[in-house]
């Protein structure tokens, strides 16, 4: 993959892992095709932002150094899934 330039630049979508945190009430928020970008948020609004962010600057130490911008693993725009655990 050829390193990021500024006319190679793209809208990329990645799939994040959300969990809550029942105790404290924030979500929680992992990118597993980006190492070490983790963030949280009080609500679903503000954990999304945040991960925005987080990626953003991930990706721009990615291209400071010389990288390869990972192509990125989710469609972009798809509706957010959520798996629901129930007793039965």
């Amino acid at each position: 993959m050829a390193p990021y330039t500024e006319r190679s630049a793209t809208m990329r979508s990645f799939r994040a892992t959300v969990q809550h945190d029942e105790d404290t009430g924030y979500y929680w928020a992992e990118v597993p095709s980006l190492p070490g970008v983790v963030t949280q948020g009080a609500n679903i609004e503000e954990l999304r932002e945040r991960l925005q962010e987080a990626i953003a600057l991930y990706l721009d130490v990615l291209k400071e150094d010389g990288q390869p911008i990972p192509p990125g693993d989710a469609e972009p725009d798809r509706p957010m899934e959520v798996t629901v655990t129930v007793a039965a």
